[in-house]
């Protein structure tokens, strides 16, 4: 599976689609690599992570995004 050129233009992409799609009160859960690059807060959305798992050469975080 590929991310994209930077790892995460996938995730992006859906992110940045994804609020029109929620209802009230809505969030997402979202499981990523740290070899995505992808950096707690931002994209217009609120960051709880809820449990991160460090592997061999790299990290898994799941994260609750709710709109902010």
């Amino acid at each position: 599976w590929d991310g994209g050129e930077r790892g995460a233009e996938t995730i992006e992409r859906f992110l940045f689609g994804a609020k029109e799609h929620l209802t009230a009160g809505g969030s997402i859960l979202l499981i990523y690599s740290s070899e995505t690059g992808i950096t707690v807060g931002g994209y217009g959305y609120d960051w709880e992570i809820l449990e991160d798992m460090p592997l061999f050469f790299e990290r898994l975080f799941c994260a609750r995004l709710s709109p902010s």
